[in-house]
């Protein structure tokens, strides 16, 4: 029969009964059949230590059935990078006989992969939940399981998967079961897998006596005890007395199993508190022992006739519970009963649980394309991975040399064994002839055709220690050539694929960073890098947050070495003469960098002509006070604020040209920059100075440095601190590395939140256009017209109606964590949430320390 369903499932269709027949491996605490358990806390099966990759599972059905959906939740720490999908359909004369052969003699089409991210930015403390769109026929899956990412949590390089779940509808049933099985997988559900929780530290708390009859019994055996009674009490209600025995035998059984379960459970935790994990070990394996024997329910009854099937019976009145009700089992068969069809919508897009990763805004994972069935019909037969050599075609491997060879290697490497590009034609074969050259046939098959990953493989490829090097034996233009293609309309940082921008991002700071050995001097580079600057610049205002982020930062580090390029493309109205212009983000960001570019060079002429007041104002700030969007205004009005602060003599003279709503928005912005450089200087106990902005600024006469305030920051510090400073609440810190850096971004930064709906860590300040926005479940919520606050769609009817909500004007914030209102502008941000006593609401201490106790 068709699994019950959970509401947050309803999307993806009914529950198929799925049993695990096949496994490469498991490890002796955490074996194949835990994942018949869904528990808030369950950890399901992992892989044996040190076993050999790729490991697989199989899973069968109860017959042929459409499979709509795959969900899989993995481990939080033992992460496979990559799980591959194979199907096996059932052949026309399997179906005319109504069997099929056994797991181990079919054959199974490759559908195609996904990818886990590492968890290493999280600390290993989430679970990814992938969803995978697979609308195929069949009556086996297989799953292959790429090798772990390499952490310090698994020194044992093991994977594993916490749950799974299929979705979709039985075609028709088996006459027999050919394949014997391991565990009905999701057999006990207690929550859905968005609710799988990695275990934390609070969780194993000494149980209590929970058993209303004075036992102590723990409290999985209480809640089985509890079901029991109550299917009991409906058989003798409805004289079933056979089942009501069998019930009965079992619950004399429990009760005495429970309280030996409780003893075991408090010595366990008791061992777990002394870091006496030897013990522990050895007294899961009791419990586990103890609840599998025990929760069995006996296939015949005593003194009864005609039983042997009262299993089947209990069961299926136990499927029957919601679904919240804990149950537990050991390995069975699939079974034979008759499942009838159901039809039910899955393609609906209104999500209600914060697990999916929407990839090309589909709320799901679709896996098989057009390119992906045909590549692999040819080879369905195969069911698993060829070698190098039979993964390109002929025109790829005939007669290339070795340093062809090597790069396709790496290429081969990166996209995870993937080789499907096609040989190009027509335009794209015109538009790689140049490229081809230098990097050879197949490399540039991949940079010019329809497959993102494989785009983006061949430019990390490229830069790699072993690409650049088997490239620069052939040509000595192997740099000038990449920044070619990266300038190519719709290529490189014009490419559709964030992954491609963001592999361009990557080797460009890899290569201003100089971190090539071999690779020229970026001045020498410059002439090539020219055409890139521009594009990085658009790139600044992407939707994709990560992207923005990758393409400021370029930009910064080529600052250092050619902050006249840089500061020429920001001056540009970029897209002014285009048919559409750019987005107001753009805008935003030229502003920022501006005013960073400013804090770290001056505006004296020392460090870039261009920075005078005399080019900034006119070409860049006046025409974004002129923007129709209210935030573009509102960071060129900072820009200004800090020139007129600077620079007075020569900004002043700009204000009587602009109308009286523009000028008072300035005024607001010089007078809270003026107040937070006093606020913090006094309280920083930060030297008196003649500049009012704190910092290193040049004035318009004469250079003087001044120290920066430890907690605000609106640029950077300089080139040799700012990997050691918070970009975010300015804090700096020696002993910030990368990953101390991130750590404390994640768990400490007072300017920082995780979203509500994503978890991804977000600006408070501008968590609420994140929310409407950027965020990646934001359908689920509407911007209030009135306080420009996000408001679940269920709720925004009520919000307006009621009228209570704060209405937002340009001239101040609302802090959205305890609505508290404060100037608009980053001091007013930085006063309220970075300084004493910090924002109410915030669970992060205002200084940056950690979260907030308790």
């Amino acid at each position: 029969m068709m699994r019950a369903t959970f509401p947050s499932e309803e999307k993806y269709g009914p529950r198929l009964n799925m049993c695990l027949c096949h496994c490469s491996s498991e490890d002796a605490d955490h074996p194949a059949r835990a994942l018949c358990l869904q528990g808030r806390n369950s950890i399901g099966w992992q892989s044996d230590k040190g076993c050999v990759y790729p490991q697989e599972l199989g899973f069968a059905f109860e017959g042929e059935v459409e499979l709509n959906f795959i969900r899989v939740l993995s481990h939080e720490r033992k992460i496979a990078s990559r799980i591959e999908f194979f199907v096996a359909e059932a052949t026309d004369e399997e179906i005319q006989r109504g069997t099929v052969k056994p797991y181990s003699q079919s054959s199974f089409r490759r559908l195609g992969y996904v990818c886990f991210v590492s968890n290493a930015d999280n600390t290993f403390g989430a679970r990814e939940l992938k969803t995978i769109n697979i609308r195929q026929k069949c009556v086996y899956v297989k799953l292959l399981i790429s090798r772990p990412y390499h952490s310090e949590y698994n020194i044992f390089h093991q994977v594993g998967i916490a749950a799974l779940t299929s979705h979709g509808t039985i075609r028709r049933t088996h006459q027999s079961v050919p394949t014997q099985g391991i565990c009905l997988v999701g057999e006990t559900v207690e929550v859905p897998l968005d609710e799988m929780l990695p275990p934390r530290s609070e969780d194993f708390k000494p149980l209590e006596a929970v058993y209303d009859n004075g036992y102590e019994i723990d409290n999985a055996t209480a809640r089985r005890i509890g079901e029991l009674l109550l299917l009991k009490e409906k058989a003798v209600a409805a004289e079933d007395y056979d089942l009501a025995s069998a019930l009965k035998t079992c619950l004399l059984n429990l009760e005495s199993v429970g309280k030996e379960l409780y003893v075991l459970e408090k010595q366990k935790i008791e061992a777990v508190e002394k870091e006496d994990y030897v013990s522990a070990k050895a007294l899961k394996r009791q419990i586990d022992g103890l609840r599998e024997a025990a929760y069995k329910i006996p296939t015949t009854v005593s003194g009864g006739t005609g039983n042997a099937n009262e299993s089947n019976r209990i069961e299926e009145l136990l499927t029957k519970q919601e679904p919240t009700v804990m149950r537990e089992s050991t390995s069975v068969e699939l079974p034979e009963t008759h499942l009838l069809p159901s039809v039910i919508d899955v393609n609906t897009r209104n999500s209600v649980s914060f697990d999916e990763i929407p990839v090309e805004a589909r709320g799901f994972y679709e896996i098989e394309t057009t390119e992906n069935s045909v590549d692999y019909e040819a080879r369905n037969n195969s069911g698993n991975r060829g070698n190098f050599s039979g993964e390109f075609t002929s025109v790829f491997t005939e007669g290339k040399e070795e340093w062809e060879i090597s790069i396709n290697r790496v290429i081969l490497g990166l996209s995870g064994g993937e080789a499907q590009a096609s040989v190009l034609q027509g335009e794209a074969l015109t538009e790689a002839g140049t490229c081809e050259k230098v990097f050879g046939t197949y490399c540039c098959a991949c940079l010019f055709g329809r497959e993102g990953s494989l785009r983006e493989a061949a430019i990390r490829a490229i830069i790699s220690p072993d690409g650049f090097a088997a490239l620069s034996t052939h040509s000595s233009t192997v740099m000038e050539t990449l920044f070619a293609y990266m300038a190519l309309p719709s290529r490189g940082l014009s490419d559709s694929v964030a992954g491609v921008v963001l592999a361009c991002c990557e080797a460009l700071q890899t290569i201003i960073k100089h971190n090539i050995p071999v690779v020229p001097p970026v001045p020498a580079l410059i002439p090539y890098l020219k055409p890139l600057i521009p594009k990085l610049v658009l790139r600044s205002g992407d939707n994709n947050s990560r992207v923005r982020e990758m393409a400021e930062s370029v930009l910064m580090s080529f600052a250092e070495v050619a902050i006249e390029l840089v500061v020429s493309a920001l001056l540009i109205g970029t897209g002014k003469n285009k048919k559409q212009p750019v987005s107001a983000r753009v805008q935003i960001s030229r502003m920022n960098m501006l005013s960073s570019l400013i804090d770290c060079y001056g505006i004296n002429g020392d460090g870039a002509a261009s920075l005078e007041p005399d080019t900034v104002i006119p070409k860049a700030v006046l025409p974004c006070l002129q923007h129709s969007n209210g935030k573009v205004r509102e960071a060129a009005s900072r820009v200004l604020a800090k020139l007129l602060l600077v620079a007075p003599s020569r900004s002043t003279s700009y204000m009587k040209a602009l109308k009286p709503s523009q000028k008072s928005l300035v005024e607001q912005q010089v007078t809270a920059l003026k107040a937070s450089a006093a606020d913090v200087n006094d309280k920083d106990e930060i030297g008196t100075t003649t500049t009012p902005f704190p910092g290193k600024v040049l004035d318009e006469n004469k250079t003087h440095s001044v120290g920066r305030s430890f907690r605000f920051s609106s640029g950077l510090r300089g080139a040799n601190s700012a990997e050691k400073t918070c970009q975010f609440c300015g804090e700096f810190d020696e002993n910030f590395s990368k990953a101390t850096l991130d750590i404390h971004l994640i768990r400490a930064c007072p300017m920082l939140c995780p979203c509500p709906l994503c978890d991804q860590v977000t600006e408070i300040a501008n968590l609420q256009q994140h929310l409407t926005a950027e965020c990646e479940n934001r359908r689920l919520v509407r911007e209030c017209p009135v306080c420009r606050e996000a408001v679940r769609v269920d709720d925004i009817k009520r919000h307006i109606a009621a009228k209570k909500c704060i209405k937002a004007v340009p001239t101040h914030s609302v802090c959205p964590l305890c609505h508290a209102r404060f100037l608009a502008g980053s001091a007013g941000w930085v006063a309220h949430l970075a300084s004493p006593p910090g924002c109410p609401n915030n669970p992060r201490r205002h200084d940056g320390s950690g979260p907030i106790a308790g």
